[in-house]
């Protein structure tokens, strides 16, 4: 999955070093959410897994990360129109799999940490 930085470009306003904090948080808390979301997962707390995909669409929207603002919508929902559990399972696996992806990318061509 590739990232796209053009609404991030924009927001950044040409300020490189704000694209680079904001790549950086984007790293260290949608990573962190995304484990909680698969804890809340193994808890059946749904209503924390559509609170944490909530917080953290905004952050996939900002780098062009459609499907995975998809998949983060879905989650959203589910709250008030549940999916059965292997669905979500498979639906959170696949949200994990293309941040940890993008992540891998984002350090790589920023040189991040």
């Amino acid at each position: 999955m590739k990232y796209n930085l053009a609404r991030l470009e924009t927001l950044a306003e040409g300020d490189k070093d704000f694209i680079v904090r904001v790549l950086k948080v984007f790293i260290t808390e949608v990573t962190a959410d995304i484990q909680k979301m698969q804890d809340a997962f193994e808890s059946e707390d749904i209503l924390d897994i559509s609170a944490l995909a909530h917080k953290i669409k905004p952050n996939l929207i900002l780098l062009g990360l459609d499907q995975a603002t998809a998949i983060s919508i879905r989650l959203e929902k589910n709250r008030l129109r549940p999916l059965s559990l292997s669905i979500l399972k498979s639906q959170l696996d696949q949200l994990q799999a293309s941040v940890s992806e993008v992540v891998v990318l984002l350090k790589k061509d920023f040189l991040l940490v």
